[in-house]
């Protein structure tokens, strides 16, 4: 799903739901109002883009200058994109997943550093550098995961989904389920793309609006 005909009347069907008598049945719909913000100018996406240094994913392009910038959308609504607020660092690389990244980030999580344990230091103020050291290296990895992507909403709980800005992936979805422990995890199906994941939202919440279904 590429080009501007894909949002087609999606801005009209997303705010024809705030005036739905069951819209308070889709999730998150008291904090956005199934009220979409304006949409964004060529001139407004262009200096969006000059501060990522990269072009935004077409699909997602086109939604904001089409649909609106941020509000009405998937949990809690989209957030307005900013470049200063994303995890996004110039020139990097997408989610990393690759095993390599893995068994390095593993190595850092758990660290045996307590008393008597194989390998730990037998002075206390070592073991406890050595502990310090081990969790800054896995924060700085931990966050590399998330490195070439802008956050577009929150889900609660401290989730959030991810679009891929560069790379291979460039273009798909991740859940950032770091919250759990459970990594970032990428979209699968109709949702491994921003439109399809969009209009899959605005598909089941017409028939949660409209038609009451839980």
């Amino acid at each position: 799903m590429t080009g501007v005909d894909v949002w087609a009347g999606v801005r009209e069907r997303v705010l024809a739901l705030s005036a739905a008598p069951h819209r308070d049945k889709v999730f998150g719909a008291h904090e956005h109002a199934f009220e979409p913000a304006d949409v964004l100018t060529g001139q407004q996406v262009t200096d969006i883009e000059a501060r990522l240094g990269i072009r935004l994913p077409d699909e997602y392009r086109t939604f904001l200058l089409e649909v609106g910038a941020s509000g009405a959308g998937p949990e809690y609504g989209l957030l307005r994109p900013d470049p200063e607020r994303e995890p996004w660092r110039p020139g990097t690389e997408p989610p990393v997943v690759d095993q390599d990244f893995a068994d390095r980030l593993a190595a850092h999580a758990d660290v045996e550093l307590y008393e008597g344990a194989p390998g730990a230091p037998a002075d206390e103020r070592e073991r406890q550098a050595a502990y310090e050291t081990s969790e800054r290296a896995y924060d700085t990895l931990d966050e590399q995961r998330a490195a070439g992507t802008l956050c577009l909403n929150h889900q609660g709980c401290g989730y959030f989904t991810l679009l891929v800005l560069n790379g291979p992936r460039r273009g798909t979805l991740w859940d950032d389920l770091r919250a759990a422990d459970e990594g970032i995890v990428p979209l699968q199906g109709a949702r491994a793309g921003f439109a399809g994941w969009y209009l899959t939202w605005l598909r089941d919440a017409e028939r949660h609006a409209w038609g009451g279904e839980r």
